[in-house]
């Protein structure tokens, strides 16, 4: 098992050598997630001799104190900032109003300070979409459409929009991968020797490391077309949530039930799949749960900051590929000694993606399906729709909608915990731009980064006083 990942993982960093220039260089992509430690460690940084910086450390430090004391000692009051009573859905109790169901307000510092480094129209669409999200279960309420089963298929809606985006990507850099094309062909003077790898090499990788799937999954009973398509949607998924990453860097990014095998099923049916290969579809389903854990964003972020300090992308690509050796190894080790010693209801998430693996191939086995006509009919106006976005974006300047932002809405998942921050910081941007322009953004910048630093240096003293103690304590997230 450990080749499967290994080789998954060294795929993603050949994609990302043939991607870097055209997203970091030619479009320049904002990266928003590295603007902290880049602004931390720049030479001659006035970062941490900036009082607003402080100040937003100190508030967001603060309240992980109090809230952190609390846990241990109840009497000690708690700042409520992620409670469950703080939920606007509370007031919706009367049909149709009741369908919007859950709109919980919660105040994370380090979600409020990472939202503020989005682009204002990434915070907008996010937010909108999600309230959008919202209005079809208000309408379904409405029509009466609540009965049909799985409307509004918000996972059908999600997964035509996500892969629009990697569609949207190839197309609209088509230009730069012929040139790449042509100088891993031998006829383009294209200029690759400042790349973490040579573009031939990078192309070989692909060849090489996609013969290692291949080669894996046939060993395991999976049938070859079936190992194209599963990944191929795979990375066409992954190189997605990188594009979202890159040039809008939301926070969280929990798309579920979006994978590769969600949509096969849909389109083959697990009647004409056999037995084997839904085994092996519900064997892989632990890393594409929940689409956060995938490797090509880091790696990309990774390349954008050699990029921007000048480190070597060559030495960066070989500490990353350590990296993954190392980590993959001693992952196959640390996890089973974590189960058998500590027990596997104390494994949390690794247990759920257990569970959910094996209910799905049971539901699978027991309860035959065909063709999902409908699905797939929602996916494909979803694609549609998302491409429009994109189309409207690219002509309207005004326009101020994102593709990234409807994927995330629309997404059942982490957008729910943080749709409020996004809200909020996108009054306190939109109105910090309106009235006092690029100058006074740049003034309140820090005070934002110092609510991302403030809440995880002293959210992490609190994990590393658990390892020590041996007790749960406090944590910064849920």
């Amino acid at each position: 098992m450990v080749i499967s990942p290994m080789s998954a993982f060294l795929y993603a960093l050949c994609i990302n050598v043939i991607l870097r220039r055209r997203w970091t260089e030619q479009e320049r992509l904002s990266y928003p997630i590295i603007q902290l430690p880049l602004r931390m460690t720049e030479p001659g940084t006035q970062f941490f001799k900036n009082r607003l910086m402080w100040v937003g450390f100190g508030i967001a430090g603060f309240i992980s104190i109090v809230n952190g004391l609390n846990y241990m000692y109840p009497s000690v009051p708690r700042i409520p900032i992620k409670e469950d009573r703080y939920d606007l859905g509370r007031f919706f109790v009367q049909e149709p109003w009741n369908a919007i169901g859950s709109l919980p307000i919660r105040f994370y510092p380090f979600l409020i300070g990472l939202s503020f480094l989005i682009p204002l129209d990434m915070t907008f669409s996010t937010w909108f979409f999600f309230l959008f999200r919202k209005w079809q279960y208000f309408m379904g309420s409405i029509f009466g459409l609540l009965t049909v089963p799985r409307f509004p298929f918000l996972e059908e809606q999600a997964t035509g929009s996500i892969l629009a985006i990697s569609l949207i990507a190839l197309w609209a850099g088509r230009n730069y991968f012929k040139e790449v094309f042509l100088k891993i062909i031998g006829i383009s003077k294209l200029d690759d020797s400042g790349e973490p790898m040579r573009y031939r090499w990078a192309a070989l990788g692909l060849v090489l490391g996609f013969i290692a799937l291949l080669l894996f999954c046939r060993r395991l009973g999976m049938s070859s077309w079936l190992v194209f398509v599963f990944f191929g949607l795979y990375f066409a998924i992954s190189m997605s949530i990188a594009r979202m990453r890159a040039e809008l860097g939301p926070p969280l990014h929990a798309i579920v039930s979006v994978n590769p095998q969600t949509i096969i099923i849909a389109a083959a049916g697990t009647k004409s799949l056999g037995t084997g290969n839904l085994t092996l579809l519900s064997l892989f389903y632990w890393f594409n749960r929940f689409n956060r854990s995938h490797p090509m964003p880091h790696q990309l972020e990774a390349f954008k900051m050699a990029e921007r300090t000048g480190a070597s992308p060559k030495r960066m690509m070989i500490a990353m590929m350590l990296a993954m050796i190392v980590g993959v190894w001693a992952s196959f080790w640390i996890y089973p000694y974590t189960l058998y010693k500590y027990g596997a209801a104390t494994a949390g998430e690794l247990q759920a993606a257990g569970w959910q693996a094996y209910d799905s191939l049971s539901a699978w086995l027991q309860h035959p399906t065909s063709v999902d006509l409908l699905g797939l009919s929602v996916s494909g106006g979803s694609m549609v729709f998302t491409i429009l976005i994109w189309v409207v974006r690219t002509r309207l300047y005004w326009w101020p909608f994102h593709p990234a932002g409807y994927v995330l809405g629309i997404s059942s998942g982490t957008i729910d915990v943080y749709w409020f921050a996004l809200f909020s910081c996108s009054v306190i941007k939109w109105g910090t731009l309106k009235f006092g322009g690029i100058r006074s953004y740049s003034k309140v910048l820090p005070f934002f980064m110092g609510l991302v630093l403030g809440d995880f240096v002293v959210g992490c003293y609190w994990g590393i006083m658990s390892l020590v103690t041996g007790q749960p304590l406090y944590t910064t997230w849920f």
